[in-house]
C-alpha cells in the first residue's frame, strides 16, 4: 500500500461501532429469552418465573448497554442500512491462478461489489473456523479475540458502507491475521494497533491518514477531494490499484500476485462475488418474461402483433415511435422485490432520481432516472414501470447496484394489489435531440 495514502489513525468511532454491536446483542439476547420463555410454557409452573427472569436479564443488559453510550447515530454512508445491498454469492469471481509471477498480471475485473454490505453470519463463521487457529497457534489470542477482530472489521466495512469480504481479505493477505508484522491491514505502521489499522484501512481515520480511496469510494462523487484525478472508485479493480498500486502487466508485483489474487479467493470464500452480470439485470437473476420487439425473448416482443392483440389499451403507444416501449424489456419479480440501477456496458453510472409519475392503481408509479456514464460521459435515461408508489431514490450520489425502486404489491389503503410481478424497463441515451431508445435487452439482463 502507497505510505503517503494511509498514514496514522484515530479510534474516535470505536465506541460508536461497539454501541451498534451490543444493540444488535441486546436485540439478539431478547429474541432468544423470548423462545425460552415459549419452550418451556408447557409448564404452568416455570411460566411466571421465567417470564420474570428474562425482564430482569434483558433490563440489567440495556442498563449496561446505557452506561457505554456515545450517542452517536448509527447509519452506513448514503443512509443505506447496514447489511444492505445485492445478495452475494460464489460464483462470478475469476480464476486467479495463473495470475501470478512470473506471468503477467492482470487486473481481473472481477464481479465483487464493494459497496454490498450484506455478509451472512454463517460465511463469518466459516472464516472463523477456517483461519482463527493461525491467530491462535501463534499466541495472538484464543479464538474469542479472533472472532473479536472479524466482528469489528465486520463493523466498521458495514458502518461506511463498503464489503467487509475485501478488508477480511486484507486481514489475511497484509499480516496473516495479525501473526506478521505490524500492518494489520497493510496500512502504514504509523497506525498503531489492530483498531487503528481497521480506522485506516477503511477510511475512518481523518484526513489523508485514512486511506483516500475508501474515502472517495464511499463519497459517491467524483469531485470529491480524496478522488484522484476526479476518478470515482467504484470497482473492486479500482479500489485494489488505489489500495496497492500496481500496473495491468507487470511481472513481479506482490500486489497483484499476493494481495489481489488473495482477497478474491477469500471473497469467493465469503460469498461475496456476484453472478456474472449481476449489476447489469435490475432484478438480480430475474427471469426476462419479455423481450422488445426486435429482440423478442420467452415468446413474447413489445408491440409484436401478437403483444398488441393482447394489450389493446398499447396500441396507441406502440405506433408512437417516441414513446420507447417498442424497445423495452419486461424482468420477472415478486411484490416489492428491490429493483437495482444497473451498469451500462459494464461501467458504473451516477443515477439521479427524475420523479414519478402514477400509474394505473394507487400502489403504481413509474420511477425515472437520468445518469451520467463518469468515464465516457455519455448521459443515459432509464424508465422503472409497475413499481410501488413512493419507492424511488431521492438520495444523492446514487450509483449501479442501489436500489432504484421496489415492485408494485398491495395497497395499505385498499388492499388491492398492482398484481404485476415485474418491472418493465426502457434505456436511452440522451441526445440533443431527445432519448435515443436501445433495444432493452441488448444493454440489460444480456439475453
Amino acid at each position: 500500500m502507497a505510505e503517503d495514502r494511509k498514514r496514522g489513525a484515530v479510534d474516535r468511532i470505536n465506541s460508536g461501532v461497539d454501541a451498534f454491536r451490543k444493540a444488535r446483542g441486546a436485540y439478539k439476547f431478547a429474541r432468544t429469552a423470548g423462545t425460552a420463555a415459549e419452550i418451556v410454557s408447557t409448564s404452568e409452573i416455570w411460566i411466571p418465573v421465567i417470564i420474570i427472569a428474562a425482564i430482569i436479564l434483558i433490563i440489567v443488559f440495556i442498563i449496561l448497554l446505557g452506561s457505554g453510550g456515545t450517542g452517536i447515530a448509527l447509519q452506513s454512508n448514503g443512509g443505506n442500512t447496514p447489511g444492505g445491498g445485492i445478495p452475494g454469492s460464489g460464483g462470478g469471481c475469476p480464476d486467479t491462478s495463473s495470475n501470478t509471477n512470473p506471468a503477467p498480471c492482470y487486473l481481473l475485473n472481477p464481479s465483487i461489489y464493494i459497496f454490498n454490505t450484506n455478509i451472512s453470519q454463517p460465511a463469518i463463521d466459516t472464516y472463523i473456523n477456517n483461519y482463527s487457529h493461525y491467530f491462535t497457534d501463534a499466541h495472538i489470542g484464543d479464538i474469542n479475540e479472533f472472532r473479536r477482530r472479524v466482528n469489528e472489521i465486520r463493523d466498521k466495512a458495514v458502518f461506511v458502507g463498503l464489503n467487509p469480504a475485501i478488508f477480511l481479505g486484507y486481514w489475511k493477505t497484509e499480516s496473516n491475521f495479525s501473526t506478521q508484522g505490524v500492518r494489520d491491514l497493510g496500512c502504514p505502521a504509523s497506525a498503531v494497533g489492530f483498531e487503528a489499522q481497521v480506522n485506516c484501512a477503511v477510511g475512518l481515520s481523518p484526513g489523508t491518514s485514512g486511506f483516500i480511496g475508501a474515502k472517495c469510494a464511499v463519497s459517491r462523487n467524483a469531485t470529491n477531494q480524496y478522488c484522484v484525478g476526479g476518478h470515482l472508485i467504484s470497482t473492486f479493480d479500482d479500489f485494489a490499484q488505489e489500495y496497492g498500486p500496481f500496473p495491468p502487466g507487470s511481472t513481479n508485483d506482490n500486489n497483484c500476485s499476493h494481495s489481489y489474487n488473495g482477497v478474491i479467493e477469500v471473497a469467493k470464500e465469503l460469498g461475496a462475488c456476484l453472478p456474472s452480470g449481476s449489476l447489469d439485470c435490475p432484478i438480480p437473476n430475474g427471469q426476462v418474461t419479455c423481450g422488445s420487439k426486435d429482440r423478442p425473448a420467452n415468446g413474447c416482443g413489445h408491440c409484436s402483433e401478437e403483444y398488441k392483440r393482447e394489450n389493446p389499451s398499447l396500441v396507441s403507444l406502440c405506433n408512437d415511435p417516441d414513446s420507447g416501449i417498442q424497445h423495452a424489456m419486461d424482468i420477472g419479480g415478486l411484490d416489492l422485490a428491490p429493483v437495482y440501477l444497473p451498469k451500462i456496458n459494464g461501467h458504473v453510472i451516477q443515477w439521479t432520481h427524475q420523479g414519478q409519475i402514477s400509474g394505473s392503481v394507487p400502489t403504481e408509479a413509474i420511477q425515472r432516472y437520468t445518469g451520467v456514464d463518469e468515464l465516457t460521459h455519455a448521459q443515459y435515461f432509464i424508465s422503472l414501470h409497475h413499481t410501488q408508489f413512493g419507492s424511488g431514490n431521492e438520495g444523492t450520489h446514487i450509483i449501479s447496484g442501489d436500489v432504484g425502486a421496489l415492485i408494485c404489491g398491495v395497497s395499505r389503503v385498499t388492499g388491492v394489489s398492482c398484481n404485476k410481478r415485474h418491472v418493465h424497463v426502457q434505456l436511452g441515451l440522451i441526445t440533443p435531440r431527445g432519448t435515443q431508445w436501445f433495444e432493452a435487452p441488448d444493454y440489460l439482463c444480456k439475453i
